[in-house]
């Protein structure tokens, strides 16, 4: 395709009508544009259906998913969300999962876009893993479940992301064995490719059952997973 397109640019007097090369080539790049199109639909479902709802972001519905099979929340549950904002996650733990009978401290760089705030959150704008806001999480817990969605701010280089989310996974487990209660559940989300085989062998050390898994609400095209840490040894 590439020969006939330099032959087309040098050679003004050939035909503009498509040859059957060319039918071929736009009927599978339509096929293409179509499937494109059809994951973008599915993405936006999530997002059409989370605004319904009443969530910030689509995210919400991972956190569901997670939640419905692992049972990682329950209510009366004492809950740390890492990387919170804008607070998809830490809105369905008090919607849905404490049901007003736990808390949440929910923590992130970026406040809360929640208007208002649930009564059973406690917001922390700052550094999660910085010395004074260690010790205000640390006041707080210990938790029942530490759950985290957060990512790095990406470049497109995928080597470069995946090596960012691999850190920030490393220093969420190293907050969860400082602040998880014996018997606490653990979700970290982290980017394939950075180091998660690494990181999934420390937690089953540390934890009763550990796995990674990709919810059906992720985008088909994203890398990123989530692992799972239950019942902390």
């Amino acid at each position: 395709m590439c020969e006939k397109q330099i032959r087309m640019v040098a050679s003004p007097t050939l035909s503009p009508i498509p040859t059957v090369g060319d039918a071929v080539f736009f009927l599978l790049l339509g096929y293409y544009l179509g499937m494109a199109n059809s994951r973008r639909d599915k993405a936006d479902s999530y997002t059409q259906r989370a605004h319904k709802e009443g969530y910030p972001a689509r995210s919400v519905y991972k956190l569901e998913e997670i939640n419905t099979k692992d049972k990682i929340i329950k209510p009366g549950d004492s809950v740390l969300d890492v990387g919170a904002a804008p607070g998809s996650w830490t809105l369905y733990t008090h919607r849905m999962l404490i049901k007003g009978k736990g808390r949440i401290v929910s923590c992130d760089l970026n406040p809360l876009s929640l208007d208002p705030v649930p009564p059973t959150v406690t917001e922390i704008t700052g550094d999660a893993f910085s010395k004074e806001i260690r010790e205000q999480l640390t006041a707080l817990g210990p938790y029942d479940a530490i759950i985290s969605d957060a990512a790095p701010m990406t470049t497109g280089n995928r080597t470069v992301d995946t090596s960012r989310s691999e850190h920030l996974a490393e220093e969420v487990l190293r907050l969860a064995m400082e602040q998880l209660k014996v018997g606490g559940n653990l979700v970290i989300k982290i980017f394939q490719g950075g180091g998660e085989a690494e990181i999934l062998k420390q937690m089953r050390m540390l934890f009763t059952k550990a796995k990674a898994f990709k919810p059906k609400a992720s985008r088909d095209d994203s890398f990123e997973i989530f692992l799972i840490g239950m019942g902390k040894k």
